[in-house]
């Protein structure tokens, strides 16, 4: 049985930042390993989240990763997922985030 898929993603967890495109996860656990190796004693947050916007036709979501030094910067990144039709339900809404943010956590 062939599977549908029913968001249109730009790529399969693909993110990007604001100085790079198109990483994969693996280099995302890099980028925040490096980040971390920097200033291994300080203490960090780790904070994954998504959420959603809804346009005519569309319902967009994006999911964010950020690793917080805490008092000395950050490093983020993001992935965009379109499910091609308009959410009106909350319930529906939170359940997709939530997903989105889950699936991010495969490492």
């Amino acid at each position: 049985m062939k599977r549908t898929n029913l968001f249109t993603m730009q790529d399969d967890l693909i993110f990007h930042n604001v100085t790079e495109r198109r990483l994969s996860l693996d280099d995302v656990i890099e980028r925040m390993l490096r980040f971390i190796s920097q200033d291994p004693a300080s203490p960090y947050q780790l904070m994954i989240g998504t959420d959603s916007q809804v346009h005519r036709g569309h319902t967009k979501f994006v999911t964010g990763i950020i690793i917080r030094r805490l008092g000395k910067g950050a490093w983020a990144c993001y992935r965009q997922v379109v499910l091609p039709r308009e959410l009106t339900s909350v319930k529906e809404k939170l359940t997709i985030e939530t997903s989105l943010a889950g699936s991010s956590l495969l490492f």
